[in-house]
């Protein structure tokens, strides 16, 4: 993987049933839904992302900066990662 971003926004997101497994991705692979689901007692938009290559709906858990890479034999192949604690999102 190569270095496309650095500083780049992300969002961490949680699969919508039970919050079990989360992933950090870019906000340029993420999409509103404009439907919100109730996490522990707080209303979470409900976000699409590209994740390995499939469209999923997702919780928005938190937003953040960090950096995002490519891979350079697949272009389409590309992760995310953050040294800082992710806050939670207000909207």
């Amino acid at each position: 993987m190569a270095l496309e971003t650095d500083g780049a926004s992300v969002l961490l997101l949680a699969d919508a049933e039970g919050i079990t497994q989360t992933v950090l991705v870019p906000v340029d692979d993420t999409a509103q839904t404009g439907q919100t689901v109730t996490v522990d007692g707080e209303q979470l938009p409900l976000i699409t992302a590209q994740v390995a290559g499939e469209e999923q709906t997702l919780v928005r858990l938190r937003s953040s900066v960090g950096a995002v890479f490519t891979d350079p034999d697949d272009p389409r192949c590309r992760s995310s990662a953050t040294s800082r604690t992710p806050r939670r999102s207000s909207s």
